[in-house]
């Protein structure tokens, strides 16, 4: 990937981020989610 991580360390991170409150998911599932700055 562009950063160098597997995909499934970059949705785990990332799920953590919203969990805490940084980013906010939006859209299903797939190519379909954007995750924005909260």
């Amino acid at each position: 990937g562009l950063t160098g991580t597997t995909k499934k360390s970059a949705t785990r991170d990332l799920q953590e981020l919203v969990e805490y409150g940084i980013f906010e998911k939006t859209g299903s599932t797939g190519r379909g989610v954007k995750y924005t700055l909260k």
